[in-house]
């Protein structure tokens, strides 16, 4: 069974379809790439995601909460001192909190429309994500969001990151990852340029180091056993970009492999000089080991 894709434009279903091909898998049925009407589309059904508690030692999974309906998980950070989740929907994007041990789920109201992939909580406990006023900004200013677990509350900060999130990349803007580092440093990769920032929470700034590959995008962030950043960057051919931040170099180590024009991952995992991404917006779900140079 085929599961469902969203294609964004027909562009995107070229390039996923080319992919296919390469693999030499069947090429995606347009049935299955979302509604084309939504005058008949039943949203009903769309009973709302859940949020699970799974046990590798036991194999047990545990129900924590029901999200709200028609919306699910896009992304979700455990702060494992104080046993809080933190996450946004994907749907009309709301930014929720869930006690894991009391299994209390708190709807904090909607931020903006995917103005950023994931949240970040800082060494301090404070956790940060980024917004974009859409209603009431002429520019796409990129801001910030602040959620300090002793307030209790969201913060919706004016304080402008970036003046202009540049371009959108098949449908996604603004930021991509967020990763503390073990020096308590935060790093952040955006969409639009793809670049590595590094970002100053005393002061609430970005600073820009660089990016590897082209056409916008970091969608991984690891830090590898000596401190270095390791991050997967590119669109629609994504690059392994590296930075030490002791030395202050980059390198772009390069593409993964030149079999395919569409490479695109979305997660990743370090371990021990080995980088393990996943591949899911290319239309292929796949994992790919990466052995990484020294």
């Amino acid at each position: 069974m085929e599961l469902p894709y969203e294609a964004s434009s027909d562009a995107t279903l070229e390039i996923m379809n080319k992919r296919m091909i390469a693999e030499g898998l069947p090429l995606k049925k347009e049935e299955y790439l979302g509604p084309t009407d939504l005058a008949s589309f039943d949203m009903r059904w769309l009973g709302g995601g859940k949020i699970l508690i799974y046990s590798p030692d036991s194999g047990n999974i545990e129900l924590v909460t029901q999200i709200q309906k028609f919306n699910y998980v896009q992304s979700m950070i455990v702060d494992p001192k104080r046993m809080i989740a933190y996450g946004h929907t994907i749907g009309d994007c709301h930014f929720f909190t869930v006690n894991l041990v009391k299994k209390e789920f708190e709807d904090h109201g909607p931020i903006s429309a995917f103005a950023f992939h994931n949240l970040v909580i800082a060494p301090s406990g404070i956790v940060y994500g980024g917004w974009i006023d859409i209603c009431n900004s002429k520019t796409q200013n990129l801001r910030l969001l602040r959620f300090d677990p002793n307030k209790g509350y969201l913060e919706r900060l004016p304080i402008v990151l970036l003046d202009d999130v540049s371009k959108t990349v098949q449908g996604n803007t603004g930021i991509d990852q967020w990763l503390t580092h073990s020096s308590g440093d935060i790093y952040v990769g955006m969409v639009g340029d793809g670049c590595l920032y590094r970002f100053d929470e005393k002061n609430l700034s970005l600073e820009k180091i660089g990016g590897a590959g082209k056409g916008g995008r970091v969608t991984t962030i690891d830090e590898d056993d000596s401190g270095r950043i390791i991050f997967t960057g590119g669109f629609p051919q994504m690059h392994v970009g590296r930075y030490d931040p002791t030395s202050n170099k980059l390198e772009d180590l390069g593409a993964v492999t030149d079999k395919f024009d569409h490479i695109y991952f979305h997660g990743s995992v370090y371990d021990n000089g080995t980088l393990f991404v996943g591949e899911t917006d290319s239309g292929v779900a796949s994992l790919w080991e990466i052995e990484l140079p020294d």
